[in-house]
């Protein structure tokens, strides 16, 4: 019988991977820290406007010199060639040392002038940073004193550390101590003036002197009412002058604003005092 030949069969095995869980890292958000800005420092362009100031005046001073010793080369030379009288040369030397003493005594007093502006800068510069943190402390006008002038007929809210002087027709705000007979460097005026205009006068034949002034095309309301704003003329760089005039019932509200060295600081504390003004 013939021999029959069993089939093996192989089994396939299936290898199955094994799937690894990678690990996902929760990266904590890096938080930026928080930055301070001392008002107390130091500006930076200002004190390289000084040291800048010093490097080009030691440079004038190195080229004065130069000059002066080739001129007075020169001269000796000159009067080697023409005559070999030593009085003549003792003469150039002595002038030519005259003319390097002024040279140096003018270069010391622009070198003087130029150091005591830089100086005086830095100072209104500081008195600025004091005026900016008390501004900042006082910035919120819910929190301010209110002024109510019934003979004037006008209330406004003012900062608690400003002082306030008031007459029969007139107003008077200010950012520094009325008592105080030192010269202010940077401070800020308001002005309240009541008129009243039963005849309706133009405003010319009431004394109001506008030939500094120049009636600018702002929209401008005090209390709602419509009004009209002069800036000045002859105002000088960081400074603000300028004139509001409303009228409301025949009385005429003049509110006259003054601000020296305090047109970055002083600007938005001087739009908040009047945008609290209530005409009555």
């Amino acid at each position: 019988m013939p021999t029959t030949k069993k089939k093996v069969v192989k089994k396939k095995t299936t290898t199955r991977k094994k799937t690894v869980k990678k690990k996902t890292v929760n990266k904590k958000k890096q938080v930026p820290e928080k930055q301070y800005i001392n008002i107390y420092e130091r500006d930076p362009i200002i004190e390289t406007k000084s040291k800048l100031s010093w490097i080009i005046a030691g440079v004038l001073m190195i080229l004065i010199i130069s000059f002066w010793f080739w001129s007075m080369n020169l001269n000796i030379s000159k009067s080697e060639i023409e005559t070999e009288d030593q009085t003549s040369i003792a003469s150039e030397i002595n002038k030519s040392i005259e003319e390097l003493k002024s040279i140096i005594g003018n270069t010391k007093d622009i070198i003087d002038y130029a150091s005591s502006e830089i100086t005086e800068q830095q100072e209104i510069e500081k008195i600025k940073n004091n005026v900016l943190q008390q501004i900042e402390v006082n910035l919120e006008s819910d929190n301010w004193p209110q002024h109510l002038s019934e003979p004037l007929g006008v209330s406004f809210n003012y900062p608690g550390n400003w002082d306030k002087f008031e007459n029969k027709e007139e107003v008077f705000i200010a950012s520094y101590n009325l008592e105080s007979t030192s010269t202010q460097e940077v401070y800020t005026e308001i002005t309240i003036h009541k008129i009243e205009n039963k005849n309706n006068i133009a405003l010319e034949d009431l004394g109001f002197d506008f030939e500094q002034y120049k009636e600018t095309d702002e929209e401008i309301f005090i209390d709602l009412v419509p009004a009209t704003k002069y800036k000045s003329n002859i105002v000088e760089n960081k400074n603000i002058s300028y004139i509001i005039i409303t009228e409301i019932d025949e009385i005429i509200y003049k509110i006259k604003v003054y601000s020296k060295n305090g047109e970055n600081i002083f600007e938005p504390i001087i739009n908040k005092i009047l945008s609290t003004i209530d005409l009555l």
